[in-house]
This record gives C-alpha cells, sequence and structure tokens, in this order.
C-alpha cells in the first residue's frame, strides 16, 4: 500500500472512531459541544494526552476538532 493510501486509511479509520465515540458521549448524555469553552477544551485535551489510551486520545481528536471548528 502507497504511503498515500496509509495515510488516507489511518485517517477515515480515525475519523469513525471519532464519530462513534461523540455519538457514545451522546447518548451518555454529554452536550454544548457547540460553544464549547476553549480554555477547558485545551486542559481536557492536556488530561487526555497524558493517559494516552485508545479513546483519550480519540477525546483529543474530538477537542481538537470542536477548537478547530470555532476557530474557523
Amino acid at each position: 500500500m502507497s504511503e498515500r493510501k496509509e495515510l488516507e486509511a489511518a485517517v477515515a479509520a480515525y475519523a469513525e472512531a471519532m464519530k462513534a465515540r461523540l455519538l457514545s458521549k451522546k447518548h451518555q448524555g454529554w452536550f454544548g459541544w457547540e460553544d464549547l469553552n476553549l480554555v477547558e477544551a485545551q486542559r481536557r485535551i492536556l488530561d487526555n494526552i497524558f493517559k494516552a489510551d485508545g479513546k483519550s486520545l480519540v477525546d483529543v481528536g474530538n477537542l481538537a476538532m470542536m477548537i478547530w471548528r470555532q476557530k474557523k
């Protein structure tokens, strides 16, 4: 597999994990991502980076996406 295809597959797999995690959190009652507090989001990113498990790293991606969306 070419490097480009490997990167595309990795991004697609991560995006699917992000979507699944967001839906799981929604079903658990989490809400408010549209107006996320940026300082709190940054703190949560750091907390999750240090955990470094699969779910936490997906949470990092989701939080980064939320910050990115607000700054667009």
